[in-house]
C-alpha cells in the first residue's frame, strides 16, 4: 500500500539528509535505508550506493550505469525481461565492482557485505520459518524489483538519439505534469529537473521546471501531462503510442502534428548505439 510513497521517500532522503549531520541525525538518518528497506524488499544499505552513487553519476549511459537503458529496444518484453533479471540476479556482484573500477574500495567494500548479509539473514531466517520469511522479506522483494525496475525503464524508455551525451539531461528522460502520482511520489514526475539538479528539493521542482522551460525547448526535451511513469511505460510496452501522443505538452513551434509525435516516440525507443 504505501511501497511507492516509502520507495520515493527513501529516495529523496538519500539525496538530500532528513536530519543533520549529527550523531542523532546520523542514527535517525540510517533508519529508511537500513532499518526499514529490507521489508520493502530493498537490500539494506544498498539503494544509496545503486542510485545515487552509480545510476545519477553514469546518467542512464551503458555499459556503466548498470540501470541503463539505452542499448535495449524499450518497447520489447523480451529486452525488459533481460533488464530485471540483470538487476535481480547480478547487481550482487556487478554493484561492487563497478565500485572498484570507480576507485571507491570503501563503498564497493560495504556494499558487497550489506548485500552478502542481506542474503545470508534471508536464507538463515527462511530455514526457520519459512513461510514468515516468504511474506515478509521474499515477496517484497520479488514485488521491489519488479517496481523500481519497471519504474527506471519508464523514467529512461524515451531516449533522444540525436541528443544523448552525459552533459544532457534533456535527452534520457521525461517530465510527467498534471498527474496525481506527483501528490504521492514527492514530485517525481519532474524527472528531467531531477536528473540536472538531484539534490533541488522536491518541493521547488514545478517553479524549476519553469525556470528550465527554454532550456527544454532548446534541447527537445519530452514532457507529458496527466499520466505517470508506469502509465507511459505500460502504454508503450501495449504500442500504444497514439495514446501517448496525445498527452504531450507542446513546447516546440511549430508544434508536431499527430503522427510526427508518434515517429518521434518510436525513434526514441531504439537502441542507442555509440
Amino acid at each position: 500500500m504505501f511501497l511507492q510513497r516509502f520507495i520515493l521517500g527513501l529516495h529523496y532522503s538519500e539525496h538530500r539528509r532528513m536530519f543533520k549531520n549529527t550523531p542523532g541525525g546520523t542514527l535517525l538518518n540510517c533508519v529508511a535505508p537500513f532499518l526499514l528497506a529490507p521489508f520493502y524488499g530493498i537490500p539494506c544499505g544498498v539503494y544509496k550506493s545503486h542510485h545515487v552513487l552509480m545510476h545519477h553519476v553514469e546518467n542512464n549511459l551503458c555499459p556503466h550505469d548498470l540501470s541503463g537503458t539505452d542499448r535495449y529496444q524499450r518497447d520489447n518484453f523480451l529486452h525488459f525481461l533481460f533488464y530485471l533479471c540483470r538487476y535481480m540476479f547480478a547487481i550482487w556482484v556487478e554493484l561492487p565492482y563497478y565500485m572498484i573500477t570507480k576507485g571507491r574500495y570503501t563503498t564497493a567494500l560495504s556494499t558487497f557485505s550489506l548485500a552478502s548479509s542481506y542474503l545470508m539473514i534471508i536464507t538463515l531466517l527462511y530455514q526457520v520459518k519459512p513461510i514468515q520469511t516468504l511474506w515478509v522479506f521474499v515477496v517484497p522483494f520479488l514485488v521491489s524489483s519488479l517496481a523500481l525496475m519497471f519504474g527506471n525503464w519508464s523514467q529512461h524508455i524515451f531516449v533522444n538519439p540525436d541528443n544523448h551525451t552525459t552533459a544532457s539531461d534533456y535527452s534520457n528522460t521525461y517530465n510527467c505534469l498534471n498527474t496525481p502520482d506527483n501528490q504521492k511520489s514527492f514530485n517525481d514526475g519532474y524527472h528531467i529537473v531531477h536528473h540536472v539538479n538531484a539534490r533541488c528539493h522536491w518541493s521547488d521542482m514545478p517553479s524549476k521546471f519553469l525556470d528550465l522551460i527554454q532550456e527544454h525547448i532548446n534541447q527537445d526535451g519530452l514532457v507529458f501531462k496527466g499520466v505517470g511513469f508506469f502509465e507511459v511505460g505500460l502504454a508503450v510496452m501495449t504500442r500504444q503510442l497514439w495514446w501517448l501522443a496525445n498527452r504531450t505538452v507542446d513546447l516546440q513551434i511549430p508544434t508536431r502534428t499527430q503522427e510526427e509525435k508518434i515517429a518521434m516516440l518510436k525513434k526514441r525507443l531504439a537502441p542507442v548505439h555509440r
